[in-house]
């Protein structure tokens, strides 16, 4: 992890591109805060990938909820039902 003033990176921006190729580069401004960070394409398609969206359960179609209900967990995980038990009684 590299930390740098705006300066800093100002006059030495080729090699600080170089760098966050494979490391963050990280732009403080105000008392040392980390305003940017500078991170490479791959970085950040991994960090995307991993995003998930939530949705509420009031967002859900018929089809969805027709398709949670038939669906099933494989039977190496059957012992697992058991946690459900409460929350269907």
């Amino acid at each position: 992890m590299i930390k740098i003033r705006p300066a800093v990176f100002r006059r030495n921006i080729r090699s600080l591109l170089k760098r966050a190729l494979t490391k963050p580069v990280y732009i403080l401004r105000r008392k040392g805060k980390k305003d940017l960070v500078l991170i490479s394409t791959q970085h950040y398609q991994e960090l995307q990938r991993y995003n998930q969206k939530a949705i509420l359960t009031s967002e859900l179609t018929e089809h969805d909820v027709e398709l949670i209900h038939q669906s099933s967990m494989p039977e190496g995980h059957s012992h697992l039902n058991a946690e459900l038990d409460p929350i269907l009684k």
